[in-house]
């Protein structure tokens, strides 16, 4: 389980290279990751939006994506790993934490 400062640091990646890019794919079809969710639920409420901020409490993080007009909270969880990436559209990784 990562601890505080890895959280902290995966919300730094986000904030630093994610905020204001378009979402532009989503895979939510593994459905014990993204329970309660149905396959494709997640996707559907995300992609086309961008994220607008990325925030932490303790080891919790989430993220606002919007339009401003119809924020939507994606919350994350970093499991095991404590890892979130961020590519370029070619699949290239921009960064890591």
């Amino acid at each position: 389980m990562p601890e505080l400062p890895e959280v902290e640091s995966a919300r730094t990646v986000i904030e630093r290279n994610g905020l204001g890019r378009r979402i532009v794919d989503v895979d939510d079809s593994d459905t014990f990751v993204c329970r309660p969710h149905l396959p494709g639920e997640i996707r559907h409420a995300l992609l086309g939006g961008e994220l607008v901020s990325a925030m932490r409490r303790g080891k919790s993080m989430w993220c606002l994506t919007g339009p401003e007009t119809d924020e939507i909270t994606l919350g994350i969880h970093l499991g095991m790993s404590g890892k979130i990436v961020i590519a370029d559209a070619n699949g290239s990784e921009v960064d890591g934490g």
